[in-house]
């Protein structure tokens, strides 16, 4: 739960705070107001700019439909009057949709498709397009009582689902993507529902596009200090943090056994699947200690502070339970089998003196230490 919460923090909190903001905008010099209404189209280039360089197509879309929700009223000549509909339709329908990359045929389609979306709302709102059974949605006069109610039922039915499958979407992936969709979302609903002035809806437009800013400059960390296949933090995360250690700390490196002859008897595959495994097998230990992938088959696990006595301990416990997790593998003949597969560990805590590449080098030593006695052991260097 706590990481579930963790990733929503960041979308919800510059909410908060340009929220908040909104409320004293009448204090500031005047010379910031003449110059905040240009403040959503230059975080939406810079939002543009990052999404195409970090090549993330999904992110550069979601920026050009939120500035079409700020632009599409304008330009109808309807203030206060946002296409909500269309909007949260097109945010959840983008979040459904998987990452193609950025300025090619795949986000030409969703761009053409989201303006197909736009166009018809403002065809509606405009009356450029009228039928016989229903009237423009979010606005417009309607042409009985029932029609109207019918029309607003399917509005709040629309949203209400799209919010459900967001929220669905944000607890499976836990992602950072996921949560600032959502958070777009309550926004674009908040500058729907407030009696807020155009100055106050600028603010809030400009919330949702530093949002966007601030989820690329955490993506451009993420693909930095994250490993892409197992998704625990790489080797120069762990050259960061062990220049920050406390005077108490171990380090243990873990080595999957056989791997290259596993990879050459199941495939390059399934090595993938049991270093996936591995990796999650880590994590769960994430309190006493934090892992990293330190290259190939090999991991890191750094213990900090008191954690460091139930070292031995802890190491067996993670070497126990990777050996008892099944792995489904099928043979060269085709056959289905599950099978185990084992660690060795070695671990070493700093002599006198001792720099964190020195503890590195001697856990390694450990590690080739339990290599010798026969593998899926644990051997430690204090």
């Amino acid at each position: 739960m706590p990481q579930h919460l963790r990733v929503l923090l960041s979308p919800f909190f510059i909410l908060l705070l340009f929220v908040i903001g909104s409320v004293y905008v009448s204090t500031l010099p005047e010379i910031w107001l003449a110059v905040l209404p240009w403040a959503p189209y230059f975080l939406s280039i810079t939002a543009l700019f990052m999404a195409w360089h970090f090549n993330k197509g999904r992110v550069f879309v979601a920026v050009l439909i939120v500035m079409a929700a700020l632009w599409v009223p304008s330009y109808l000549k309807q203030d206060h009057n946002l296409p909500l509909v269309p909007t949260v339709l097109a945010l959840t329908w983008l979040s459904l949709m998987r990452e193609r990359g950025c300025l090619n045929r795949f986000t030409f389609n969703r761009i053409f498709l989201f303006a197909v979306l736009f166009a018809w709302w403002g065809a509606l709102q405009t009356g450029w397009v009228k039928l016989p059974t229903t009237v423009p949605l979010m606005g417009g006069e309607a042409l009985d009582g029932r029609t109207e109610f019918i029309e607003s039922v399917l509005s709040l039915g629309l949203i209400g689902l799209s919010i459900t499958l967001l929220l669905a979407l944000w607890w499976r992936r836990v992602d950072h993507f996921s949560a600032c969709i959502l958070g777009t979302v309550v926004g674009i609903i908040l500058i729907n529902v407030l009696p807020i002035t155009r100055l106050h809806e600028t603010i809030l437009f400009s919330a949702l596009l530093f949002l966007w800013v601030w989820q690329l400059l955490l993506e451009s960390r993420h693909m930095a200090y994250r490993d892409e296949l197992t998704g625990l933090p790489s080797r120069r995360a762990l050259n960061d943090a062990m220049a920050a250690l406390p005077s108490n700390y171990a380090i243990a490196m873990v080595d999957v056994d056989h791997f290259k002859q596993f990879n050459d008897t199941y495939g390059h595959d399934m090595g993938d699947v049991v270093l996936q495994m591995v990796a999650k097998t880590l994590e769960r230990y994430r309190g006493p200690a934090q892992a990293f992938r330190y290259g190939g088959e090999e991991f890191t696990l750094v213990f900090r502070g008191k954690h460091v006595e139930g070292a031995p301990d802890q190491l067996n416990w993670v070497r126990e339970e990777i050996e008892e997790v099944p792995i489904d593998v099928t043979t060269a003949r085709g056959q289905e089998k599950v099978i185990n597969v084992t660690v060795s560990i070695g671990w070493a805590v700093p002599e006198a003196g001792d720099d964190p590449s020195q503890v590195i080098k001697r856990a390694d030593e450990a590690l080739y230490k339990a290599k010798k006695k026969g593998r899926n052991c644990v051997v430690g260097r204090a």
